[in-house]
């Protein structure tokens, strides 16, 4: 009988250490999305099969289903030429930190890395990915850690 299954990939944010030559993939709570690498991390063996997974609780732990608080804010806001993009979190994990145009088009990745616990800054100059200074306008961020999102709206003004 199946229970659980997943369609990994080397490239992407997908855990590096699972390989084909030794530890495999286990999935981190079985109420995450099994189809997002975030909710996978490498075993600490060669798997678990059949047995409770090495690295969490147990389904039946009152630990098992925690609540992580991310914080996200920015200032000056409106700004001009350049705001600061606080954010915190209660436990490391990858953090992926972009900033939309209202089109909702990606306009600049400030972080896609993994992150430790506690509070970070950032400073955006106002740019793009290609390094090009962006319209006057509103835009948003968008924090995503360990599958918590916050999202911001702010304002360059120039």
């Amino acid at each position: 009988m199946l229970i659980d299954s997943v369609t990994y990939s080397s490239t992407g944010d997908w855990p590096e250490l699972p390989n084909g030559n030794g530890n495999t993939l286990e999935l981190i709570n079985p109420n995450l999305d099994n189809s997002l690498a975030s909710s996978w991390h490498a075993s600490s063996g060669i798997g678990t099969p059949g047995v409770q997974n090495s690295g969490g609780a147990t389904p039946n732990d009152d630990s098992y289903v925690e609540a992580v608080k991310v914080t996200l804010s920015n200032y000056p806001n409106p700004f001009n030429p350049q705001t600061t993009i606080a954010f915190s979190t209660e436990k490391a994990g990858h953090v992926k930190l972009n900033v939309y145009n209202i089109k909702g088009q990606l306009v600049k990745t400030l972080i896609n890395a993994n992150i430790g616990a506690g509070q970070h800054t950032v400073i955006w100059n106002g740019d793009n990915n290609q390094g090009k200074a962006v319209s006057s306008g509103i835009y948003f961020t968008l924090l995503n850690v360990n599958n918590k999102s916050k999202t911001r709206k702010m304002v360059l003004s120039k």
